[in-house]
This record gives C-alpha cells, structure tokens and sequence, in this order.
C-alpha cells in the first residue's frame, strides 16, 4: 500500500474504530511481554514465573488504562486531527 491508500484507510475508519484496533494492537504487545517473560523469570530463578507474569500484565493494563482515562480529552483531540473537516 501507499500513501493515499494508507491515508483513505485511516479517514475510513470511525474515531471509535481507531481506538478500539489502537487498544487491541497495545493488549495484543502487553500479552506478548507477558509470555515472552515468563522464560525469563524461570531462568532468573524468580518464584511462580507464571504468577508473576500475569502480575505484570495485570499491572500493565492497569496502569495503560489509568494512564488513558487521565489524557482521555488529550487522546481524542488527537485523534480527531486525523480526520478531515466535514
């Protein structure tokens, strides 16, 4: 795809379906780091990696929706410059 069609693409989209593919794509990465620690903690001698892993999605998901609830007007100002004057 090029510019244009990447750029009909996004003014395609509603605002709403923006942040609903944006919050997917971030819960899709925090469940990744999740799993992908878990290795770590085990080698890391760490107690319950598992446990600890679901800790640090739990935290993260958390702390990303506080952290969106707080700039939320911030979030949609933003997004709205994305699409055109109707």
């Amino acid at each position: 795809m090029n510019e244009d069609k990447w750029e009909r693409y996004f003014q395609s989209i509603p605002t709403l379906g923006l942040l609903v593919r944006l919050g997917g794509m971030l819960s899709l990465a925090m469940v990744l780091v999740s799993i992908l620690s878990v290795p770590l903690f085990q080698l890391l001698g760490f107690p319950a990696p598992e446990r600890l892993a679901l800790v640090l999605l739990a935290a993260g998901l958390t702390y990303t929706l506080g952290k969106l609830n707080r700039d939320r007007e911030k979030l949609l100002r933003k997004l709205l410059k994305l699409k055109p004057a109707a």
